[in-house]
C-alpha cells in the first residue's frame, strides 16, 4: 500500500510473476505456477536495464554472454555481425511516433501555428524514413491496424502554406515566436538525427528549436511541469483496437494527453466508440477521429517504428509480435540442452 506500491510490487495476471527489482538495474520475473493457461517453460526471466550508455552496455552484455537477447536500435549494430551463434528478428510494430505540441500555453495553442509547423516537415526526407527502415505514416493508425485506411491524412509538405499560416497567426517569417524547447527522452543517435532533421526543416519557415535530450525521469518531470513546447513520443498499442491509440492520447480525460488537447467532437466520438458493440460503427467513429485530429494537428505523425532484437541460437521458439517488445510471448521460450540458465532481454 501507499505511494509507489505498484512500482515496488507490480500485480499482473500473466505466465510470469514479479520476483524482485535489483539495485543493479535488473528486474526478475519467475514462473507463475497458478497461471490459468499454459505454464511457462522457463523458471525465471531477468531483464537487464543499464543505467547509463544503455545501447552500448546492452550490446556488451550480449556479446560477453551475460544476456541471451538484446533489443537494438536501427543503427550502430556492427559488433553483432561477428556473432556466429545469434539471429536477428525484425518486426514492424503497431506503434505511432510523433512530435506533440504543448497546447496549454504559448503559440501552439493556435492551430495555425501547429499546422504551419506540420506543413514545414518533409517526412520522406527525414532519416528515420530514408535510412532508418521505419514506415512513413499516412495518419495515426499503423498499417494492418483495425481502422487503418491507405488514404493520405497527414498535412502535406508545403512551405508556402506554412509561411501563410504564420502570417495569419501574427508571426511573419517566425518573427515573435519564442524558441521552441523540444524534449526527447533517452535518445539514440538515430533519435537525435531525426529531431535535428525536423529542426532544420521547420527553421526554413521561422521556427527555432532548442533540442533537450534527457533521462526518462527528468523528461517525465519536465513534461508535467510544461517545460517543453514540443516533445517526441512513441506510443505502442496495448491491444489491437483503435481505442488504445486514440483515447489515452487525445480524449480530454486521456491518461497520457500531455498535449492538453481538448475537442468536444473528438471526446464524443471516442466515448461513442467505447460504448459501441459492433465493429462497423465503431471503426467509422475512429476514422472520423483520425481525420479530425490530423486537421487539428495536436501532434505531427513522424513514423511507425521497427523492433529489432538479437537472440542467441540456444534460445528456442522465440517469436516477435507487432505489439512491441513489452508483449513478447516469452512463456513458450526454452533453451537448448547445452544451456539451462535463463537470462533476460536487455532493454
Amino acid at each position: 500500500r501507499g505511494d509507489g506500491a505498484l512500482d515496488r510490487i507490480p500485480v499482473g495476471c500473466g505466465p510470469f510473476r514479479f520476483a524482485e527489482k535489483q539495485t543493479a538495474g535488473e528486474i526478475v520475473l519467475e514462473r507463475f505456477e497458478d497461471y490459468h493457461g499454459d505454464k511457462a517453460y522457463l523458471d525465471r526471466l531477468v531483464f537487464s536495464i543499464p543505467g547509463k550508455n544503455v545501447k552500448q552496455a546492452a550490446i556488451e552484455a550480449f556479446l560477453d554472454g551475460r544476456d541471451t537477447a538484446v533489443e537494438l536500435t536501427t543503427e550502430g549494430n556492427e559488433e553483432l555481425a561477428a556473432v556466429a551463434d545469434a539471429q536477428t528478428f525484425r518486426r514492424q510494430e503497431l506503434s505511432f511516433s510523433f512530435v506533440a505540441f504543448n497546447m496549454n500555453q504559448g503559440p501552439f495553442q493556435d492551430d495555425r501555428v501547429r499546422r504551419a509547423f506540420a506543413h514545414a516537415i518533409h517526412l520522406d526526407a527525414l532519416p528515420s524514413i530514408r535510412e532508418g527502415g521505419r514506415v512513413r505514416p499516412n495518419g495515426i493508425l499503423p498499417p494492418g491496424f483495425p481502422g487503418y485506411t491507405p488514404d493520405e491524412k497527414t498535412l502535406a509538405h508545403d512551405l508556402a502554406l506554412a509561411r501563410q499560416l504564420l502570417v495569419a497567426a501574427g508571426y511573419p517569417e517566425g518573427q515573435g515566436l519564442p524558441v521552441v524547447v523540444h524534449g526527447v527522452a533517452n535518445p539514440s543517435a538515430s533519435d537525435i538525427a531525426l529531431v535535428e532533421g525536423i529542426r532544420d526543416q521547420v527553421a526554413e519557415v521561422g521556427f527555432e528549436m532548442d533540442i533537450r535530450p534527457t533521462t526518462w525521469a527528468d523528461f517525465d518531470t519536465d513534461l508535467r511541469r510544461g517545460v517543453y513546447q514540443t516533445f517526441s513520443l512513441t506510443w505502442v498499442a496495448d491491444i489491437p483496437d483503435p481505442d488504445s491509440f486514440f483515447y489515452p492520447l487525445f480524449h480530454s480525460d486521456g491518461s497520457v494527453n500531455y498535449m492538453g488537447y481538448h475537442n468536444p467532437q473528438v471526446d464524443e466520438l471516442l466515448d461513442a466508440g467505447r460504448r459501441g458493440t459492433t465493429d462497423g460503427p465503431r471503426i467509422e467513429a475512429y476514422r472520423e477521429v483520425e481525420r479530425v485530429l490530423m486537421a487539428d494537428a495536436p501532434v505531427v505523425a513522424i513514423n511507425h517504428s521497427l523492433s529489432i532484437l538479437a537472440v542467441r541460437n540456444e534460445v528456442r521458439d522465440f517469436k516477435t509480435t507487432p505489439m512491441g517488445v513489452g508483449n513478447l510471448p516469452l512463456e513458450y521460450v526454452w533453451f537448448a540442452p547445452k544451456e539451462s540458465a535463463a537470462r533476460g532481454v536487455s532493454r
